[in-house]
């Protein structure tokens, strides 16, 4: 007598099958969840960085001095003269924490100082919140930037 030929799979094969599965996305998700921690980070860097040099550019087009400062978690640069906004960047959150920061001083020649007087040059770090890393904006007197990503000092 000739056996019937099997359509599909059995039970134990799909259960092993759906164990694997299991076994791999344990180990796959807490790596995703720290990649997206650092790419928030990253981005959140770059948007900083964006927005400053936008508002240095500004500053340079309209030859006149620029204020930048963090307002409610956004970043925003305006005229000092007549506290004109045109540049913001988009909410500040999502897992990062930023250090204090004093308001930026723009001049019209693209040199910077900040407002209380403090020590140049001016670093702002910004955190993961999640502890897997931070990244550092340094702006010098002279108005270029520098940003540095890696572990918290």
């Amino acid at each position: 007598m000739k056996n019937a030929a099997r359509n599909g799979f059995t039970l134990l094969e799909l259960m092993t099958v759906v164990a694997i599965i299991a076994l791999l996305a344990t180990l796959v998700v807490p790596s995703f969840a720290a990649m997206l921690n650092k790419e928030r980070l990253v981005s959140m860097t770059n948007n900083l960085a964006a927005t400053y040099q936008a508002a240095r550019s500004e500053a340079i087009k309209r030859n006149t001095d620029v204020s930048m400062q963090l307002v409610n978690r956004r970043w925003q640069a305006q005229d000092a003269d007549t506290a004109e906004v045109f540049v913001y960047s988009g909410n500040f959150d999502g897992g990062v924490s930023v250090s204090q920061v004093p308001e930026l001083n723009i001049a019209a020649t693209g040199s910077v100082s900040v407002v209380p007087p403090a020590t140049m040059p001016v670093q702002i770090t910004l955190a993961n919140l999640h502890n897997e890393g931070c990244s550092v904006l340094t702006i010098l007197p002279s108005g270029q930037m520098t940003t540095n990503v890696g572990s918290c000092p």
